[in-house]
């Protein structure tokens, strides 16, 4: 089945019911009242309501779509030490390894070839019997995700202690970051900007859908963030490392998971996470493409987490410095947006004088949005042609 939009496919009106979950408010028709009930950022918009709906709407209906099958359920023929391969060996008799792409604290990651398909893949182990519950749950994430969807790592089969993910031939984030331009010219800096918005307001297309289907990531990082070089040199984005938030539910009482220097307060304080942890952590993420710089340069956990729990993002000292090639206005806007997201409250509910973050990926992200469109305004978007008129 094709995962395109085609005309008489999916209709939009179709659709409707799944942004009928909430109370709407008295204004029409029902969809555009709907997406202004779970996303107040949209009645201040510029573009108009129509043509936000329509976006929202073809993203849900692109996924509605298998493109790809499910994801295969592999049983391994051999005994093997998983977490021991060398080049040539093979794995559930298929997949064949041509060398080891990395390690981090539960896993191995390998490069392989698929005999099957003559592809290259990634197949993901754990690094001890005890840490394949981990394996477990990343899968049971991808699983959640289903397959072919646009900013995430496609997975395309799971077995006992593995995972086989599509191979993503691109850079890590943090090569961007490398990168940055160190100039003072205003032109080749704000380049800069419109690429990392660019790429932010991706990673947040990816969450919504993640976060649709009740994933949250938690552990966002450069890292864990890739690039291709896409159409007229567009990057492209895809998210890859789903496992943590699954996981978390099933840590010890008041235990923290996560990359302590991109963890979110209630990730440090060990409280349990949701879809703003994630804003928190897109926040992290976006502020280090801007600036070049880590969340904070401490090399002490105990006083990066006491600094954070305090209320304290990231290091601040010097941050205005980095955006000096950009006018007043547009550092300011910036700066606010980068501040949004990693508010220190996740709703206004919860004590405090500190700014609340964003409610939904789907919020922060057409802020992100607005800005571009500020910075290098273009046409309105016309609907895509395929999406009948709504009744």
């Amino acid at each position: 089945m094709s995962g395109q939009r085609t005309a008489g496919s999916l209709r939009i009106k179709n659709l409707l019911p799944q942004f009928r979950s909430k109370p709407a408010l008295p204004l029409k028709p029902p969809t555009i009242r709907h997406l202004q009930t779970i996303d107040p950022l949209a009645r201040t918009l510029d573009a108009t309501p129509l043509q936000l709906v329509a976006e929202r709407l073809v993203d849900l209906e692109v996924t509605q779509v298998d493109a790809t099958g499910p994801i295969e359920t592999l049983t391994m023929s051999e005994a093997r030490d998983l977490a021991s391969l060398i080049e040539g060996d093979l794995i559930a008799s298929r997949y064949q390894v041509e060398r080891m792409l990395g390690r981090g604290g539960i896993g191995k990651v390998y490069l392989c070839t698929d005999l099957k398909t003559n592809a290259q893949v990634t197949v993901k182990t754990s690094l001890l019997p005890e840490l394949e519950k981990h394996i477990t749950a990343e899968s049971d994430t991808y699983r959640a995700l289903g397959r072919g969807r646009k900013n995430i790592v496609d997975c395309l089969a799971t077995g006992e202690n593995m995972i086989v993910l599509e191979f993503v031939q691109g850079e890590a984030l943090t090569d961007f970051i490398i990168n940055r331009p160190m100039t003072s010219v205003e032109s080749i800096f704000q380049d800069h900007v419109i690429a990392a918005l660019g790429i932010i307001s991706d990673v947040f297309r990816g969450l919504e859908y993640a976060h649709d289907r009740g994933v949250v990531h938690a552990d966002l990082s450069p890292d864990n963030i890739l690039l291709t070089r896409g159409e007229r040199g567009k990057k492209e984005v895809t998210i890859i490392d789903w496992g943590l938030g699954r996981a978390y539910p099933d840590r010890e009482p008041g235990m923290m998971m996560g990359k302590p220097m991109y963890a979110s307060p209630e990730q440090l304080r060990g409280e349990d996470i949701d879809l703003q942890t994630d804003i928190f952590q897109a926040g992290l993420v976006l502020n280090e493409m801007l600036t070049g710089r880590r969340p904070f340069r401490e090399s002490s956990i105990l006083v990066l987490i006491r600094r954070r729990l305090s209320g304290e993002a990231f290091e601040t000292a010097g941050w205005t410095k980095s955006f000096a090639p950009l006018n007043r206005d547009l550092t300011l806007t910036i700066q606010n947006l980068i501040l949004r997201m990693t508010g220190e409250r996740r709703s206004e509910e919860e004590p405090g004088n500190g700014l609340v973050r964003f409610q939904s990926a789907l919020e922060a992200r057409l802020a992100v949005e607005k800005i571009l469109a500020e910075i290098r305004p273009v046409a309105s978007p016309l609907p895509p042609p395929n999406i009948s008129p709504l009744d």
